[in-house]
């Protein structure tokens, strides 16, 4: 018996399993590297545009067509309301500068929503 005869049967064994692991690496490697370079180049985009967008409001700003207490629409953006506080880091989104349409009753029409025929629990689905 040769050492190949004996050490055959183990590789015939290991081979595909240490195949499929390597190429499920490299495939993982290459999504991972394409995730790690998309998300790179957003964010060069991302500080791209913020910093536009700066100097827009600024050109603005220096023209008149904006006041410091408006953003580059013409709208109210961080401007004290009326109690003078300002609103909250990221609270209002991008709706709160120019309101939301619903006001409160969205919250009251959500909950409204509910049937009051039947109690909870009681309702069949068939």
């Amino acid at each position: 018996m040769g050492f190949w005869h004996a050490v055959l049967p183990y590789i015939e064994v290991v081979l595909p399993t240490a195949v499929v692991a390597l190429i499920f690496w490299f495939v993982m490697r290459a999504v991972l590297n394409a995730d790690r370079r998309e998300r790179e180049a957003d964010d060069a985009m991302a500080k791209e545009y913020d910093a536009r967008m700066k100097e827009r409001v600024a050109e603005l700003r220096a023209s008149g067509a904006v006041s410091a207490g408006q953003g580059p629409a013409g709208r109210a953006s961080a401007a004290p309301d009326a109690a003078g506080s300002a609103p909250a880091e990221g609270g209002a989104g991008a709706r709160g500068a120019q309101g939301d349409e619903r006001g409160d009753a969205g919250a009251d029409a959500r909950e409204g929503s509910r049937s009051n025929d039947a109690e909870p629990g009681t309702h069949r689905d068939s």
